[in-house]
């Protein structure tokens, strides 16, 4: 039914987030990895930071459209960061459950540029220093959240 989908489960890279298991029959499901960290859209906007998560996402991107696998749709909502520095691309292979168009290579080059600009000025932030912004990003969260929990009806 999905065929991009079953083709990008089966494919590793690092910074793709592994799908182990799809199965569109009776009961739709789909198991993947856990990763603890957050989205691109929650993270701080450091230069360094976007630039080093840059790098991996590209990478990313190269190596699935060497496979002849192509994202689609890729958005911020799509970019994880793990409180280990590593970003991971979520939703390759589901572009036409979102879009009537057929993804291209192109579609992801374009969100590639829309999401980092043309090209990187800033020396990347190394993957063990996006972690510890990941982490701090990811503690002042849920002190929000709990704050607003606290001071909210019960």
């Amino acid at each position: 039914m999905y065929p991009e989908l079953k083709r990008a489960a089966g494919s590793a890279h690092r910074n793709a987030c592994t799908v182990f298991e799809v199965d569109f029959t009776d009961d739709p499901f789909m198991t993947m990895e856990y990763l603890q960290g957050g989205s691109l859209l929650e993270l701080p906007r450091d230069p360094r930071l976007i630039a080093g998560i840059e790098v991996q996402v590209r990478a990313c991107m190269r190596a699935a459209h060497e496979k002849d696998i192509v994202h689609g749709a890729l958005s911020a909502d799509d970019v994880y960061v793990t409180t280990e520095g590593r970003a991971v691309i979520l939703g390759f292979g589901t572009a036409r459950t979102r879009h009537d168009a057929v993804p291209t290579v192109e579609h992801d080059l374009a969100a590639c540029d829309r999401l980092f600009g043309t090209s990187s000025r800033v020396e990347p932030m190394p993957e063990p220093a996006i972690g510890e912004q990941v982490a701090a990003a990811c503690a002042a969260r849920i002190q929000r959240e709990r704050a607003l929990g606290a001071t909210g009806p019960l």
